[in-house]
């Protein structure tokens, strides 16, 4: 169950077996079944496009195996099984940790030194 935009908790339809949730600013992720991801809300969804509003719970493409996720400013990472760190969203302030401040629109593997989880 979920709050959104109310005051009383709702299910959320779509998605089941759900063993992990990050809330950003103004959108939620949650990990499933298989470790595929789900996000909806207000920020960029994985899927491509720069400024997304999803009110539904919408799946990020290709992504699996994924165990962990955390979610910031129109921002999210997911730690997958492996422990490979991919990340996807806006970037503005260099959250991503891609050495740049160029939007991801889709999840980027990120691999090597220290990763900074910023707002």
């Amino acid at each position: 169950r979920c709050w959104s935009g109310g005051t009383v908790p709702a299910v959320v339809a779509g998605i089941s077996g759900v063993t992990a949730l990050a809330s950003g600013s103004q959108h939620l992720c949650a990990v499933a079944a298989g470790g595929a991801v789900w996000c909806w809300g207000t920020a960029p969804m994985g899927n491509g496009n720069v400024s997304e509003t999803q009110p539904t719970p919408t799946r990020v493409s290709g992504l699996t195996g994924v165990g962990v996720l955390a979610a910031g400013l129109e921002h999210t990472c997911a730690l997958r099984t492996d422990r490979t760190l991919t990340c996807w969203g806006a970037n503005s302030e260099g959250q991503l940790a891609t050495g740049d401040t160029f939007p991801r629109l889709t999840p980027t593997d990120l691999s090597g030194g220290a990763i900074y989880w910023g707002p």
